[in-house]
């Protein structure tokens, strides 16, 4: 993780070239509506964001959806209702951290359960 990723949750479907992500950080949850830095969100549409793969290499993706995870689920005044939401993000490349290089396209892809990051305005370069 560089200085400034901020960890957002974790995979929880893939399908295809799309991941979704659930947020399992309660202050991230938040900070998906207030702002994160100066002109900066943990997570947006079009942000950014990464995993490793089993190989070590990062897997980068750009966030397309955030929805709510209760949309899905069944009227329930019973349930416990609490902030939990689903990132779905398109995978479009990976960076070697060994070569110094982006690649675009994916040939390998992250496994259920990895942990994804969102990739801040400073670290953003390294990827360009």
């Amino acid at each position: 993780m560089f200085d400034g990723d901020v960890r957002i949750g974790k995979i929880i479907k893939i399908e295809g070239l799309a991941i979704h992500i659930e947020v399992t950080d309660e202050n991230v949850a938040n900070k998906l509506v207030l702002k994160y830095g100066i002109n900066d969100y943990v997570a947006s549409i079009n942000k950014m964001i990464y995993s490793i793969s089993p190989n070590g290499k990062r897997i980068i993706g750009r966030i397309t959806k955030i929805f709510d995870k209760n949309t899905f689920s069944p009227d329930d005044i019973f349930l416990k209702s609490h902030d939990s939401f689903v990132i779905e993000a398109t995978l479009v490349g990976i960076y070697d951290d060994y070569l110094l290089r982006f690649d675009s396209g994916i040939n390998n892809f992250p496994i259920i359960g990895s942990e994804v990051f969102s990739i801040s305005q400073k670290s953003l370069s390294i990827y360009s």
